[in-house]
This record gives C-alpha cells, structure tokens and sequence, in this order.
C-alpha cells in the first residue's frame, strides 16, 4: 500500500480507530517536505490572556498557566486534577464543551480529537475565540484546513533526530518525554498577530 492510499483512511475510517490514527499519521510523514515550521511551544509563550480552555487535559503545561483560569474538556471523567498553586482548573465533559470554551481567550484544541472526534464540534462552537491552537505530534500536517476551519495556530511536531526518537519509543516514551529524544515542538500560524501569545519567547 502506498503512503497516499493509507492517507485516506485518515477520511473514510471510523473514529477511534487504528485505521484512523494510521491515516493521519500518514498524512503527516506526506507533509513533513511543504512544511516550514517554527521551533517553539505555544503553551510556554502565554501573554496576556487570564482565562484559558482546553480540549484535553495537558497536565505537564499546566505549570506554564502561572495564575489563570483553565478550563479542559475530557471525554474520559477525572475527578481530581494535580495543578500548580495559583491556576485554577475546571473540568467539563464533552456535552459541557459549549460552558468551557464560552469566553476563553485561548483554546487549546488536542490533535487526538481528529482520531477520537469531535474537533468539528469544538472549533464550531470558538468561532469568537481569538486563538485557536491545534495541537499535538497528531497535528502535524499541512495546515491549510486546518485554518479554512477556524484554526489560527498549527502546533505539532518535527522530528529532528530519527534514530533517538526510536530509541526513545522501543524504550517506552512517548508524548512529552519523546521532545527530550530528538523531537521538536513547532509551529506554523495563519496569522502571527495570535492575541494572548508571544512566540518570540
């Protein structure tokens, strides 16, 4: 099977799928040559923005979100969440999605709801957020869709060192220990105003 051919299970598969999650990762490696991208980590680059939202729990940026108010979507219940002192942190299911992101000034969108769905419905109901960052090693394609359907920042991953990032996963890491093993974090935006980040941290 040849990579364009598996990119379109990224489309036709269900939700939640392996088919789905191939797919996507497919079409990633496609994009990795028409990407240009900038280094940087959006969650780390908050300016000015007191009321946060996001969909799905990002537990290891939440000591980024010094003396704010962040509201997260998860589709999985959790009852208690271990934030640093001085961020308050709400948590709301998926029906609640409309509550948590009515007034953020800044969402944050998880790039597993492009596998698990539900991304239509959230981008959807920001359309007066100002910043919409879809994010993830998920959301590492080209971004042009992304932003024709309300997304104002790409941030996914770039590999930089091949050999350590396998290293990495045969060893049991993934996510955030995997950017210490030759990954980057990255960026693309529509439009480099993005209120509530500076990126030039």
């Amino acid at each position: 099977m040849d990579g364009l051919a598996l990119a379109e299970w990224a489309i036709s598969s269900p939700t939640g799928t392996v088919a789905k999650a191939a797919g996507i990762a497919a079409l990633n490696a496609l994009s990795v040559p028409e990407l240009n991208w900038r280094v940087g980590d959006p969650m780390a680059a908050i300016d000015g923005a007191d009321v946060i939202g996001t969909i799905g729990l990002f537990q290891p940026a939440l000591k980024n979100f010094d003396a704010r108010e962040v509201r997260v979507v998860e589709r999985e219940p959790i009852e208690e969440v271990d934030s640093p002192s001085g961020v308050s942190v709400s948590m709301f299911g998926p029906d609640e999605h409309e509550e948590a992101i009515d007034s953020v000034e800044i969402l944050f969108v998880t790039g597993s709801s492009l596998i698990y769905g539900g991304v239509d419905t959230y981008l959807h109901a920001a359309e007066t957020v100002p910043t919409v960052v879809l994010i993830g090693a998920t959301a590492s394609f080209l971004p042009g869709p992304a932003f024709e359907a309300g997304v104002t920042m790409l941030a996914g991953a770039q590999v930089t060192d091949a050999d350590s990032v396998r290293r990495g996963v045969r060893a049991g890491a993934c996510g955030t220990d995997l950017h210490n093993s030759g990954l980057d974090k990255v960026y693309v935006a529509a439009d480099y105003s993005l209120p509530g980040l500076d990126m030039r941290r």
